[in-house]
């Protein structure tokens, strides 16, 4: 029997598995740590978990009616958009079929993120399901600056901390104390993206239509890195 598990909103490309690597797994057993992928798992009893970690938005304390206790990992949101994009068309189609792969494949990396469900990543991942969806069909009536307003609000309010990538040695530390976890992993960066170019490499363009179409992930980001401890 565990407290009220953790939830862990791993926003794709953060260094969440990483973290995963280097915290989580050498503080708590793999049978208490739960990856949700599916919402058949709304049904389970969380008992027996410490940790709940997933590509999931804020919010599914909701479906499991546990109290609100959240981690969360950010990073540049350009450097993070060329980075999930190249990662996508990077993967080994025999080991892995990336469900974006198609899409990703058939666009160029603007166009890829002038998708309205692949702009603004973080922001959606941290306002959570209810506002993530209300924008995305009513942008009309559901404003950006609201989705931004919900993600820095449940922020505030229900993450008992978050690290930055760029900033992961003192990231984990933070997360250690906050968790009270004394062990740590010392691991490579996982999941790299081999094939991508480097932000300065990207043309002028494309850097401007990435800003554009990811304005929110700037300026919740600009927020994060004034909140994280210095």
């Amino acid at each position: 029997m565990y407290p009220p598990p953790i939830f862990f909103t791993h926003i794709p490309k953060t260094a969440g598995t990483s973290f995963m690597d280097s915290l989580v797994r050498p503080n708590v057993p793999d049978e208490a740590i739960l990856h949700y992928t599916d919402k058949r798992q709304w049904s389970m009893n969380l008992t027996s978990h410490h940790f709940v970690t997933g590509h999931f938005k804020h919010g599914l304390h909701h479906m499991f009616r546990m109290p609100p206790r959240y981690i969360t990992f950010f990073r540049e949101p350009l450097d993070r958009a060329v980075s999930y994009y190249f990662f996508i068309k990077d993967c080994d189609r025999t080991l892995y079929l990336h469900p974006l792969r198609e899409f990703a494949d058939s666009v160029d990396l603007p166009t890829f993120f002038q998708n309205p469900r692949m702009q603004n990543m973080q922001t959606h991942f941290t306002a959570g399901y209810f506002a993530s969806e209300m924008h995305l069909r009513f942008p009309g009536l559901y404003s950006g600056s609201r989705l931004l307003a919900a993600a820095k609000r449940n922020l505030t309010r229900h993450y008992l901390a978050f690290g930055l990538q760029e900033r992961f040695e003192e990231s984990i530390v933070l997360l250690q104390k906050c968790l009270g976890w004394e062990k740590r992993e010392k691991v490579e960066p996982q999941k790299k993206t081999n094939v991508r170019p480097l932000l300065a490499d990207v043309s002028a363009d494309d850097l401007a239509s990435l800003t554009l179409s990811n304005s929110l992930d700037i300026e919740l980001y600009h927020h994060v890195v004034q909140l994280f401890p210095t």
